[in-house]
């Protein structure tokens, strides 16, 4: 079964069968009424310039901001969510990668119109803020982000400096956006044999499949091409990864954190010390890991444990299937502690 001819490979979409494709007409019912929102999202940045320098004026201001941007950045996600997932099902249509595109290029556009906004809520008085959102309840849904902004303060740039850096957003995302399109667009794997001896391509999603395999030859073919096809581009995988670290870094320092790191934790208000706690512990647990590593060498029967074999189930003929309809029922079950606005 040599013939490129006979070997299996990833079906198009269009050969899937309907139920187990995403139903992103839910979202949008046609391109259409995606594009008449992104022009209606596009028309509400005119408005964002009538709400800048009004936010200490009143409660009622802040919470006008403050509620524009939640429905705003809503109205984003739902757009990217459509072209972001539509460009998923074949990342080498064109067509979708423009409106992929396009959604990013309007994010940045609502995000550089609103960078007055931390700004201008650091320049309020903090007791003015205490009193709005004692008078205002409407606005104490806002009051984990207003403290979040605060802690920010440090942080934080003057206006039209915060603007230039949403507007530089698509520039300084460029690598990553590079790397996204070569991993999952251009990137090929050669083909393996399987466990009957059939020829199937790998691919990102049947990769873990295969290290889950029984058979340890089937676990190392795929492991090789995979980490052979990345070596063949490891320059291009390098140039991407280092301008992302500078990105990092640029960030960082301008907004004056002493490194990324910290930044970067910063965004969740998580000390950098909790960070080096984690690192330490995991050190003096490895022995731990260490151990699991020879009792899975010795249940494998295997004279030498290669990384390729860290996925494949100890228990033989072990297979846990849930069904789609099942699993949605546990994950609707989960949030409902959550409240109506984490299930509707």
């Amino acid at each position: 079964m040599s013939n490129e001819s006979n070997v299996k490979m990833l079906p198009l979409r269009s050969e899937i069968k309907v139920e187990d494709t995403w139903r992103l007409e839910d979202i949008f019912g046609s391109d259409a009424l995606w594009e008449s929102e992104f022009e209606s999202v596009k028309g509400s940045i005119a408005g964002i310039s009538a709400l800048e320098g009004t936010l200490g004026l009143s409660s009622e201001h802040l919470y006008k901001a403050l509620k524009f941007q939640d429905e705003i950045g809503n109205r984003l996600s739902i757009l990217y969510t459509y072209a972001h997932m539509r460009y998923h099902q074949d990342t080498t249509n064109a067509h979708y990668q423009g409106l992929n595109d396009r959604v990013k290029g309007l994010h940045t556009q609502v995000m550089s119109g609103l960078s007055f906004l931390v700004p201008e809520i650091l320049s309020i008085d903090e007791n003015r803020i205490v009193e709005f959102l004692q008078e205002n309840e409407a606005l104490k849904l806002y009051k984990h982000a207003i403290e979040k902004i605060n802690l920010q303060r440090p942080h934080v740039l003057r206006a039209d400096q915060e603007a230039l850096l949403a507007m530089a957003s698509d520039v300084l995302d460029a690598s990553s956006n590079t790397f996204g399109m070569l991993n999952n667009a251009d990137l090929e794997f050669p083909s393996i044999e399987d466990e009957k001896g059939d020829k199937i391509a790998v691919t990102h999603g049947r990769y873990i499949r295969f290290l889950e395999s029984e058979d340890g030859r089937v676990r190392r073919d795929a492991f090789k091409v995979v980490y052979d096809t990345y070596g063949k581009y490891r320059n291009t995988f390098a140039s991407t990864l280092s301008s992302n670290v500078k990105k990092d870094n640029f960030y960082g320092t301008v907004r004056k954190y002493e490194s990324a790191r910290q930044a970067a934790l910063a965004e969740n208000n998580i000390p950098e010390a909790v960070y080096d706690q984690l690192v330490q512990t995991i050190n003096e647990h490895l022995p731990l890991l260490h151990r699991y590593v020879k009792l899975r060498k010795k249940v494998l029967g295997l004279a030498e444990l290669h990384i390729y074999d860290l996925y494949t189930p100890l228990v033989k003929n072990m297979k846990m299937e849930i069904e789609y309809e099942e699993a949605k029922a546990i994950i609707l079950k989960a949030l409902a502690p959550l409240g109506q606005d984490y299930l509707n």
